[in-house]
C-alpha cells in the first residue's frame, strides 16, 4: 500500500463528507473502488443499528451489501442477539478493528458464527464499526475474504472509520426520509435539486425532460409531504433529515 493511495482516498472521503446532495450510490462506489483498493477484499456488508446490551439485543435498522455473498444476505437475521453473535458483542467492547479468520476466533465466536464464515467462505474477514455519541447506535462494517496485511489492513481502516461511519449514517437517514414520505426514486431525486434551490426549468435541464413534467413531480412531492408551497418541503426534508 503507497501512502498516496490512502491520501487519495481522505480526500475523496473529505469531499464527499461536504457535499449536502450525498446519495447511496456515492457510498456504494466509495466502498467498491477507493475503499477496495486500500483495503483489498471480495465484498462488503455494512449494517447500521440499535444496540440494547441491557436486553442482549442487536437491531440492525438498515444495511447495504456491495458484491457480498448472496446466499449468505438470503438467510441473515437483521434482528439477533449476542448469544447468536458473540463475535459482534466481543468487538463492540473493544471496538477495534479485527482480521477474523475460524482459527483465531475459535474461542470467541459461536458454531453459528463459525459455520456461518466456514460455508460462505467469508473468511479472513476485516469486521471494524463506530458507536454514536449516544452510545446506543452503531455501524458495522465487515469485509470479507479481505487479503491486505492484518495489521496494515486494521490501522487503514482504523484512520478511514470517522469518514465512512459519517457517510454511512447521512445516506441511510436520507433513505428513511424518502422512504418516510413514500417519494418515488425520481421524485427523491427532484427533491434532492429542491433542496439545493433551483428551479423547475433548471432542474428539467439537468433531468432532460420538460419543465411541465418537473412541475407535476414537484406537485405531487407536496401532496404527499402535506406542504403547501417548496419552502415547507424543504423544511419538513431537512427536519426529518437531520432527525431533529
Amino acid at each position: 500500500m503507497s501512502e498516496s493511495t490512502r491520501e487519495l482516498l481522505l480526500r475523496k472521503l473529505t469531499n464527499l463528507v461536504s457535499r449536502p446532495d450525498l446519495e447511496l450510490s456515492d457510498f456504494e462506489s466509495i466502498m467498491r473502488h477507493e475503499v477496495r483498493d486500500l483495503i483489498p477484499h471480495n465484498g462488503c456488508i455494512v449494517g447500521y443499528g440499535t444496540v440494547l446490551p441491557d436486553q442482549n439485543q442487536i437491531y440492525m435498522n438498515d444495511f447495504v451489501a456491495i458484491d457480498y455473498n448472496i446466499d449468505m444476505l438470503k438467510q441473515l437475521n437483521v434482528n439477533t442477539s449476542f448469544i447468536e453473535r458473540p463475535l459482534l458483542g466481543y468487538w463492540l467492547k473493544g471496538q477495534r478493528p479485527m482480521l477474523v479468520t475460524v482459527d483465531n476466533c475459535q474461542h470467541i465466536a459461536s458454531p453459528f458464527e463459525l459455520f456461518e464464515m466456514s460455508y460462505f467462505g467469508l473468511t479472513p474477514m476485516l469486521i471494524h464499526g463506530q458507536k454514536d455519541l449516544c452510545g446506543h447506535m452503531s455501524s458495522y462494517f465487515s469485509f470479507s475474504q479481505c487479503t491486505a496485511d492484518p495489521e496494515e489492513a486494521c490501522a487503514n481502516l482504523a484512520i478511514v472509520m470517522p469518514f465512512l461511519h459519517l457517510l454511512l449514517t447521512r445516506v441511510m437517514a436520507k433513505k428513511r426520509t424518502y422512504q418516510r414520505y413514500n417519494l418515488s426514486t425520481k421524485e427523491a431525486q427532484v427533491m434532492g435539486y429542491l433542496c439545493k434551490g433551483y428551479t423547475n426549468k433548471e432542474i428539467a435541464e439537468f433531468l432532460a425532460c420538460s419543465p411541465f413534467t418537473i412541475k407535476n413531480q414537484v406537485a405531487q412531492i407536496l401532496k404527499k409531504m402535506n406542504a403547501s408551497n417548496r419552502a415547507e418541503a424543504i423544511y419538513l426534508f431537512n427536519t426529518v433529515f437531520q432527525g431533529e
